[in-house]
């Protein structure tokens, strides 16, 4: 009897902690925005936390697809707006394959076009798509960027050096089975389904 009791102490006391740091990581922001309304608007602690605050929601998140799908894009901002403290979400579309510049006769702008009039399609396509689901969601600021590697691990490290964003903040779909490489490999980068 005298175990069990001390048993389910340890477990409540060891269960509370667990819990109150999964809540504190899940509502760091509310948090955040709680303690500065409650200490004097002069004092620098309140400085340092809306500066903390700007930090988190400022600290991109990278996706990585191979789809142009309207569906898809939507449901992985969906991701990124329930489970997410950030305003950034970049897309990245990895692709291989021989680019040359043409100047946009109506505008008079370089752009760099896929020599793979394939490849250059969804690309065109991919960028309505995002340009899309960056006006349905007007909080967050969703940006195209193409890289021109094939997706493998050293593309993730160069672009996650490259854009400053940590590999634990990038995240792919579920890849197929033909996929040439295994999760492990990507040093951290999420796996999240659609």
């Amino acid at each position: 009897e005298h175990h069990r009791r001390e048993n389910a102490k340890f477990f409540f006391i060891y269960f509370v902690v667990f819990a109150a740091m999964v809540l504190g990581t899940k509502m760091r922001i509310m948090i955040l925005r709680f303690v500065v309304r409650l200490i004097p608007q002069r004092w620098r602690l309140t400085i340092f936390i809306r500066e903390s605050i700007h930090g988190i929601r400022n600290c991109p998140m990278a996706f990585f697809t191979n789809t142009a799908s309207l569906n898809t894009l939507n449901k992985v901002v969906q991701y990124v707006v329930d489970n997410e403290d950030t305003n950034i979400l970049k897309i990245l579309h990895c692709f291989d394959c021989e680019t040359v510049v043409e100047i946009d006769p109506e505008t008079g702008k370089e752009e760099v076009v896929c020599v793979d009039p394939a490849e250059q399609e969804f690309m065109d396509r991919l960028e309505y798509e995002c340009s899309v689901i960056d006006r349905l969601y007007p909080k967050l600021t969703v940006q195209l960027v193409f890289v021109n590697s094939p997706f493998s691990p050293l593309t993730v490290d160069e672009v996650s050096r490259e854009l400053g964003i940590p590999k634990n903040y990038m995240f792919i779909t579920c890849p197929g089975e033909s996929f040439p490489h295994q999760i492990g490999q990507f040093g951290g980068i999420r796996v999240i389904s659609h």
